[in-house]
C-alpha cells in the first residue's frame, strides 16, 4: 500500500482530533477542572475545555516539527490557527475568563513570531504554553 502525503496529512489531522476528544474527556473528569459560580454557562465550559485540548494537541506537532528543524512556515501558520480557535471558545466567556485568554494569546502570538524568525527560544516559549495549558481552567470560589 502507497500512501501519499494527502494520506498521510489526513491521517494525522484524525490523531490529532482523537487525542483532542480524549484529553478533553480526562479534563472534564478532573476535579476543580470546569469554571463554576452563580452564572457560569456550561456549554462555554465545554467549548473552553475543548478548545485548550485541541490546541494542547496541535502545539505537540508544533513542537514536533520545531525539533526536527523543518516546517517553520506550516507550524506558524498552525499557531495563527490554534489563536483563532480558542478566540473564539473564549468570545462569550466571563470577563475572568478573558483575561486568561489575553494572557494566553499574548504567549501565542510571541510564539508565532519566534517561530517566523526561527528563533531558538521559540521551543522553549511552546514548552511554557502547553505547561499553561494543561493547569485547570480558571475556578471560581
Amino acid at each position: 500500500m502507497k500512501f501519499t502525503s494527502g494520506s498521510l496529512l489526513a491521517g494525522l489531522a484524525l490523531a490529532v482530533a482523537i487525542i483532542a476528544l480524549i484529553v478533553g474527556v480526562v479534563a472534564l473528569r478532573r476535579p476543580g477542572t470546569l469554571i463554576t459560580g452563580p452564572e457560569t454557562n456550561f456549554k462555554e465550559q465545554i467549548g473552553i475545555i475543548t478548545a485548550r485540548a485541541r490546541s494542547e494537541a496541535r502545539l505537540k506537532l508544533v513542537q514536533a516539527q520545531l525539533v526536527a528543524k523543518e516546517g517553520y512556515d506550516d507550524a506558524a501558520t498552525q499557531v495563527q490557527d490554534i489563536r483563532a480557535d480558542l478566540r473564539g471558545a473564549y468570545a462569550e466567556a466571563k470577563e475572568e475568563s478573558k483575561q486568561e485568554w489575553v494572557e494566553l494569546d499574548k504567549d501565542l502570538e510571541q510564539l508565532e513570531v519566534q517561530i517566523r524568525d526561527k528563533s531558538a527560544d521559540a521551543l522553549q516559549t511552546l514548552e511554557n504554553i502547553l505547561t499553561r495549558l494543561r493547569q485547570e481552567v480558571r475556578t471560581d470560589d
